[in-house]
């Protein structure tokens, strides 16, 4: 099994790259390859993906917390690797799970391939595995991911509906996106919100 790669970037195809180990390279799909350049060094956590029809795949990775990501997103039903591999490029770790924590269906669904429907099961998959990743203590920049993942679970435990904590969610987002904002402000303003909207 190969897990990780490290070489000289040989040539950069629409989603992939051609990185040479030891005079041999290996054709490598990346979430952005813009990030690459040719011969520069890359060193990558890699997944290999078996298929019948096509053999195998490999899939790389800057980060190991990215890599975590992507092993995530494949064990949701209908999502394989190329779709997850899209849904980082076009969004970013960081940007999934905040879509996550937010309830945020409409950044989701703006990947090709991925409709309204998987957007809503990505969602419901992800709720308790984004959880997981936090606690893990996995970084993927933006110290506010937390916070919000924090609000959403109280919310829940308060028995809000899923559309009533997706709108607030949603107010959140326009208030506060990309503001330094602890979790009681956010909690605080939340709830002020569902006052209102009830």
């Amino acid at each position: 099994m190969i897990t990780k790669l490290n070489g000289t970037v040989a040539e950069l195809q629409d989603q992939s790259i051609t990185l040479m180990v030891a005079g041999i390279g290996f054709t490598i799909a990346v979430p952005q390859v813009t990030l690459f350049a040719p011969g520069s060094e890359a060193d990558l956590h890699i997944y290999m993906h078996w298929s019948a029809e096509q053999g195998p795949s490999l899939f790389g990775f800057k980060t190991n917390a990215e890599k975590t990501l992507f092993l995530t997103l494949i064990d949701c039903q209908g999502i394989g690797p190329k779709m997850a591999i899209a849904l980082l490029g076009k969004l970013g770790a960081q940007a999934i799970l905040e879509a996550v924590s937010q309830n945020n269906l409409k950044a989701l669904s703006s990947v090709s391939g991925v409709g309204p429907k998987k957007a809503e099961q990505l969602l419901l998959f992800l709720r308790d595995k984004v959880s997981g990743l936090l606690e893990k203590g996995l970084e993927f920049g933006g110290s506010n991911l937390t916070h919000w993942h924090e609000v959403s679970a109280v919310l829940t435990k308060l028995n809000y509906s899923r559309t009533e904590i997706a709108q607030v969610m949603q107010h959140l987002t326009t208030q506060f996106a990309g503001k330094p904002v602890g979790v009681d402000e956010l909690l605080r303003h939340a709830l002020g919100y569902m006052t209102q909207a009830r």
